[in-house]
């Protein structure tokens, strides 16, 4: 509203309007602290930096909310460098595969590799390493494993709980990791096929909050 200063007003971009599907002309764009806080025609906000907007059509930055990087076979910043060209600039990543082989060493280069890239890159935390009693993995991650990066603030949560015959008999190591999640004031993803009726009343009882296959 223009009461304070903001980082940086754009002045008469040309943007997509994404709700409307329609190219906007003579626009400005607020922005502070990183995010977009008003945009319209002959803005009232004053800033500490006014640009002129550059030829191009101006596009809010794609959020991928769930990914694996290393499915690509890439590093983080050669994961950065072949994405952020097309809009995205966030990735919300469940490093379960990495993991699955080096265990915490795995997920702290993860951590590491993508502080300092263009690309912001945040993280579910690995719910089954291993994927289920029967699958022979290179590690394995406990509750008390996953417990200190629960205080990280690039750690959102707790990733899709693909082993649900464990949520559902009461595995203690399970219950524990999802239990650490909702004190953290994290959110769960699921992962949970073919799940109906009771069952998956159970399985959402414990915070589960969103289902990675949608079936």
């Amino acid at each position: 509203m223009g009461r304070s200063l903001c980082d940086v007003l754009v002045k008469k971009a040309t943007i997509a309007d994404i709700a409307n599907g329609r190219i906007v002309h003579d626009v400005d764009i607020a922005v502070d602290s990183g995010y977009i806080v008003d945009i319209g025609r002959h803005l009232k906000a004053r800033a500490l930096h006014v640009r002129q907007a550059r030829e191009g059509i101006y596009v809010p930055g794609f959020i991928d909310s769930h990914v694996h990087i290393e499915s690509s076979f890439l590093s983080p910043a050669g994961f950065s460098d072949l994405v952020l060209p097309f809009g995205t600039t966030t990735a919300v990543v469940d490093p379960h595969e990495i993991a699955n082989v080096a265990g915490q060493t795995g997920l702290d280069y993860m951590l590491k590799a993508s502080a300092e890239i263009p690309l912001d890159v945040r993280f579910m935390l690995p719910s089954c390493v291993p994927a289920s009693p029967f699958e022979s993995s290179g590690a394995t991650l406990s509750a008390k494993d996953l417990e200190p990066y629960f205080q990280n603030d690039r750690i959102l949560g707790l990733a899709e709980v693909m082993d649900v015959p464990a949520v559902l008999s009461g595995n203690e190591d399970m219950l524990k990791k999802l239990a650490l999640a909702r004190l953290s004031g994290k959110v769960v993803d699921g992962h949970a096929p073919l799940l109906f009726g009771s069952e998956l009343a159970a399985y959402a009882a414990v915070g589960v909050r969103s289902d990675h296959e949608g079936s």
